[in-house]
């Protein structure tokens, strides 16, 4: 009795194909979630205003009397700073970082101490408080985007075997 084995030969050459797919499709998989988990550290980081200076004052008109303001800088440099670094292999996992080198970064995410009474230029203002509390951008990120996250890689993990035991569909 003959047995037809070109429907296995066929599997296993397939699952060859897959092994050798297999770090590509973890690295681009690493970096799609990195980049989901980037976008809502982002949409939480706050934008300031930026900083203005006098250029003059108004002589007629409704604002006659008030100082001119020119736009020195933009708000939103926490905001742009915001990175992924490249994935990495350590052992069985991928590893990638979210960074912002923005030097006060630290004190937005964790609060900060200030000194009541103080007047600080760039603000205009005397401080208030002894204490800032941070805005906790990547903290609340994290859990936020944990089912997004799951999801993005199981579709991503599904298609991978689809394509790969379907013959590249």
């Amino acid at each position: 009795m003959k047995k037809d084995f070109s429907g296995l030969k066929r599997l296993q050459e397939q699952l060859a194909g897959i092994e050798t797919e297999k770090e590509r499709f973890m690295a681009q998989t690493a970096a799609g979630v990195a980049a989901i988990f980037l976008r809502e550290v982002k949409k939480r980081t706050p934008v300031g205003n930026g900083t203005f200076e006098a250029v003059g004052v108004y002589r007629r008109g409704k604002k006659k009397g008030q100082a001119k303001l020119k736009r020195v800088s933009q708000g939103g440099t926490l905001r742009r700073g915001w990175y992924a670094g490249h994935v990495e292999r350590r052992g069985r996992m991928y590893v990638t970082s979210v960074r912002n080198p923005v030097r006060y970064a630290p004190y937005v995410e964790y609060g900060h101490r200030q000194h009541p009474g103080q007047f600080v230029p760039a603000l205009g203002k005397r401080l208030k408080k002894r204490w800032v509390e941070g805005q906790f951008m990547m903290t609340k990120s994290g859990p936020a985007t944990e089912a997004a996250r799951r999801d993005y890689a199981r579709k991503r993990f599904r298609s991978f075997m689809e394509g790969g035991v379907n013959g590249g569909k």
